[in-house]
């Protein structure tokens, strides 16, 4: 069973721009409060930024775990992926991204997540790792 790849330019979430492909996004789990696992090292932790998203997404029916950049353990980010059933790159900087998306081997992480049914969402900086090219910082 393949999962769902979806990719956005951005997206602010204070004027719920996204608020009618995030609900497609949930209601494609099939689940009531589907678990979404948000990777923030993006933009860089900041917990301004994780609050709103975490409210955000809190307020769509989803219970929300987070992933930042300082958990690099193998074991603990395998659980949290197999746990989850959106997996959600933040946007931010990309470089900041791609250097922790390195560290963890998100790659095939993703891939194994994508064959197992998740969906998975990159929004800015999160989209970008998805594809061969793009224009970031």
């Amino acid at each position: 069973m393949s999962g769902y790849i979806y990719a956005l330019g951005g997206a602010n979430y204070d004027k719920k721009e996204s608020y009618v492909i995030d609900i497609d996004i949930i209601k494609e789990t099939k689940k009531v409060n589907p678990n979404i696992l948000l990777i923030t090292a993006a933009n860089n932790d900041n917990i301004n930024k994780i609050t709103t998203i975490q409210n955000y997404f809190e307020t769509l029916g989803t219970k929300v775990n987070l992933l930042k950049s300082d958990n690099d353990d193998n074991e603990v980010i395998k659980k949290m992926f197999e746990q989850n059933d959106i997996i959600y790159l933040c946007g931010g900087v990309t470089s900041r991204l791609l250097e922790y998306a390195i560290k963890i081997n998100l790659q095939e992480l993703l891939i194994n997540a994508f064959n197992n049914g998740k969906i998975i969402v990159g929004v800015s900086a999160g989209a970008i790792l998805f594809f061969d090219y793009g224009y970031g910082d």
